[in-house]
C-alpha cells in the first residue's frame, strides 16, 4: 500500500488531483455567476459540473499514464528518470496549487463580504441583510409557449398567486402586479429588469402547456451577482398547479435565505382551497376580472361562481365575488341595489372560512360605505384589513378613496394615496385617482400635472381618459376637455361614462345643446340597461338646472349608487352645495354639509 502511495505521488498524481478539484470548483463559481448574465437556460451550469465530475477520472488515468518531461509529453515508461527536473516539477504543480487556492479564497472572500453585504450594483442595504438574506424580489410575467388565451390565464395567475402569496411574508419586499406586467411579452433581459426595478432577486420562467401536461422551468436570479440562486423544470399535471404553486413560494423564501416566522411559516404552506379545478377557475375569473369591459367581468363572476361551487370553503373565491360585484357597480354593468344583499352574504361567508382574510376585510368595508355609510364601522373594518397586511398598497387605496376622500379628510387621503403608489408606481388607476384627490381638495396645478402624467402612463386606460377630461373640465381647461372627450366618445359611442365625460366637457365649455343631446341619449339607454342617476345629477348640475338634478341625487341614493358617497367631495356637484335638498342629503349619508 506505501508503494502505491509512493507512486502516485512520483508520478504527481495526487498533486494533479488537487489542482484538478480547485479548478473545477473555480470554474463552477464563475460558471454559475456568468451564464446567467447570458440568459444560458440552468441546465448549461449544471451540465458544466456534470462534465468536470465526470472528468476527474480520465485526468487521474492521464496523470498515471503520462509525464510532463522537458523533452516534453511522453508515457512514464518512457521517460527517462531527471532527478533534477522531478523535484522542480513537483514545486511547480504545488506552486500552481497554491496560486489556484488564493484565488478561489479571493474569489470566495469578495462574493461573501463584499457582493452579498453590500447587495452589489442593483441591490441595497433595503434588498440585502447582513446575514445573505435577500429582501426583495419580482415575479416576472412567466412566458408563454403556447400562443393561446387558455395559457395565458395560467402564466398570468401563477405569476399573480406567488406575488400574492410572496407578498405576505414580513421583511420580504415584492414588485406588485401592476409593475412587473409592463414588461410582459417583452423580450427583456430579467437581471436588467432586476436593476431597473432595483431589487435583490427576480424570477422568470417559461411555461408550455399540452392538454393536461404542463412544463414549468423557472430561474431565480440574484440581480447582485447574477449568479443563479435556484433553479427547477416541474412536469406536471394541470391538476398539481396548486401544490406547485405552493412549492414554488417556499422554495423561493429558502433560497432568498429569509429567516421566516411562524405566522410567515403558515402564509407559505396555506391551502386557500384543496380542489385543483377550483383553483384554475380562479386563475381564470382573475385573468377576465382584469379586463374590466362588462363582457369579461361576466366572464369572470361565473368563473368565480364555478369555484364556490366546486369548493364552498375557497374563501379567496368568494372575496372575488364580492369584489367583481363591487367593481361592477362603479363601471355602472349592475344596479347595486341588484347585488348588494348578495356581496355583503360573499364578503361575510369569506371571514367566516377565514378570519385573516385581509382582502376580505376590504371587500366589507368598501360594502359598509357604499351601502350602509357606516363611516365608522367602515373605516374599523378597513384598519382591520391594514393591520393584517399593513404593506397592502391596495388596502390603503381603498381606504383613501372610500372612507378619507369622502369624509373630507383629504390631506390624509392623499398622502396615504401617495405612499400606496410609491409601492405601485405603475398602478394607472392609482394614478389617475390621485389626481381625482387633489382636485377636491382644491389644489387644481397637481391635479392637472398628476392627470397628464396618468394618461401619459397609458392613453388607453379607462381611469387615466375619466379623469384626465374631468379634471381639466372642472379647471378651466374645457375646450382641451372637449376634444379628448369628444375622441373618447367615438371610439366607444355607446359607453355611457364616455357619454358623462363628454357631456360635462360640452357644458363647461358653454355648448349646453350638445350637453342635452348626449344627456337624451343617456336616458335613453337607461330605458333598457342600468345607468347610475349620478351621471345624470352631474351632468344637470352643469346645465343648471338644480331640482332635476336633486331628483337624481335622491334616487342615487335610495338605488346605493357607487357616486352618491363623495357627492360633498366633488366639484362638479358644487351648483348644489346650497340647496336645502342637497344639504339634507348628505346629512342623510352621514356627513357634514
Amino acid at each position: 500500500m506505501n508503494g502505491f502511495l509512493s507512486e502516485l505521488k512520483r508520478r504527481n498524481v495526487i498533486r494533479m488531483a488537487g489542482l484538478y478539484l480547485v479548478g473545477a470548483w473555480l470554474i463552477t463559481q464563475v460558471a454559475g455567476t456568468v451564464l446567467p448574465m447570458f440568459g444560458a437556460p440552468d441546465w448549461f451550469a449544471r451540465s458544466v459540473v456534470i462534465l468536470l465530475a465526470i472528468g476527474f477520472v480520465p485526468a487521474m488515468i492521464f496523470a498515471w499514464i503520462f509525464e510532463l518531461t522537458p523533452d516534453g509529453l511522453k508515457r512514464d515508461g518512457d521517460a527517462v528518470p531527471d532527478a533534477a527536473y522531478a523535484p522542480a516539477k513537483a514545486k511547480r504543480m504545488e506552486r500552481m496549487i497554491i496560486f489556484m487556492l488564493i484565488v478561489a479564497l479571493g474569489y470566495f472572500a469578495v462574493d461573501k463580504f463584499v457582493l452579498k453585504a453590500s447587495g452589489g450594483p442593483a441591490g441595497s442595504a433595503e434588498s440585502t441583510a447582513l446575514n445573505g438574506a435577500i429582501r426583495s424580489v419580482a415575479v416576472l410575467p412567466l412566458q408563454s409557449s403556447n400562443s393561446d388565451a387558455d395559457t395565458e390565464y395560467l402564466t398570468d395567475g401563477l405569476a399573480e398567486s406567488l406575488i400574492f402569496r410572496l407578498s405576505q411574508l414580513s421583511g420580504l419586499n415584492v414588485s406588485p402586479t401592476s409593475t412587473v406586467f409592463r414588461y410582459k411579452g417583452k423580450a427583456i433581459d430579467p437581471l436588467a429588469i432586476g436593476k431597473e426595478l432595483g431589487v435583490g432577486s427576480v424570477l422568470h420562467g417559461r411555461l408550455t402547456q399540452r392538454g393536461e401536461n404542463l412544463v414549468l422551468s423557472v430561474e431565480l436570479l440574484d440581480v447582485a451577482t447574477g449568479k443563479l440562486l435556484w433553479g427547477e423544470r416541474y412536469d406536471r399535471k394541470l391538476k398539481e398547479l396548486l401544490v406547485t404553486q405552493r412549492e414554488m413560494a417556499a422554495l423561493i423564501a429558502q433560497n432568498l435565505k429569509l429567516e421566516l416566522t411562524e405566522t410567515d411559516q403558515n402564509r407559505l404552506s396555506k391551502a386557500y382551497t384543496q380542489s385543483p379545478e377550483a383553483y384554475r377557475l380562479y386563475l381564470k375569473g382573475q385573468f377576465f376580472l382584469a379586463k374590466r369591459s362588462q363582457a369579461e367581468m361576466d366572464l369572470a363572476l361565473g368563473f368565480f361562481e364555478q369555484a364556490v361551487a366546486l369548493d364552498p370553503d375557497f374563501a379567496l373565491a368568494h372575496v372575488a365575488i364580492a369584489d367583481t360585484l363591487y367593481t361592477m357597480t362603479s363601471y355602472s354593468y349592475r344596479a347595486p341595489l341588484d347585488i348588494g344583499p348578495r356581496m355583503r352574504a360573499e364578503t361575510e361567508t369569506a371571514l367566516t372560512l377565514d378570519p385573516t382574510l385581509a382582502v376580505a376585510y376590504s371587500a366589507l368595508g368598501s360594502y359598509q360605505a357604499q351601502y350602509e355609510f357606516d363611516w365608522q364601522e367602515s373605516e374599523s373594518t378597513f384598519k382591520k384589513a391594514l393591520a393584517l397586511n399593513p404593506d397592502s398598497a391596495d388596502a390603503k387605496f381603498d381606504y383613501a378613496l372610500r372612507i378619507l376622500l369622502p369624509t373630507g379628510r383629504l390631506a390624509e387621503g392623499i398622502a396615504t394615496m401617495q405612499s400606496a403608489i410609491e409601492q405601485e408606481p405603475f398602478n394607472i388607476p392609482m394614478q389617475a385617482n390621485l389626481a381625482r384627490a387633489y382636485l377636491y381638495a382644491g389644489r387644481h396645478p397637481e391635479a392637472v400635472t398628476q392627470a397628464r402624467n396618468a394618461y401619459a402612463m397609458d392613453s388607453s386606460n379607462t381611469a387615466a381618459r375619466y379623469w384626465l377630461a374631468h379634471v381639466l373640465a372642472s379647471t378651466g381647461n374645457a375646450e382641451e376637455a372637449v376634444q379628448l372627450a369628444d375622441s373618447f366618445l367615438s371610439e366607444n359611442p355607446d359607453s355611457n361614462l364616455m357619454r358623462l365625460l363628454a357631456a360635462i366637457s360640452h357644458a363647461k365649455a358653454g355648448d349646453d345643446s350638445k350637453a342635452r343631446d348626449l344627456l337624451k341619449q343617456m336616458q335613453k339607454s337607461a330605458e333598457s340597461q342600468y345607468v347610475a342617476p349620478s351621471w345624470q345629477a352631474f351632468i344637470l348640475a352643469q346645465l343648471g338646472e338644480q331640482e332635476a338634478a336633486m331628483d337624481m341625487l335622491e334616487k342615487a341614493y335610495q338605488d346605493k349608487d357607487w357616486n352618491t358617497r363623495i357627492i360633498n367631495a366633488d366639484p362638479l356637484l358644487k351648483p348644489l352645495r346650497d340647496n336645502p335638498r342637497f344639504q339634507a342629503l348628505v346629512k342623510q349619508i352621514g356627513l357634514e354639509p
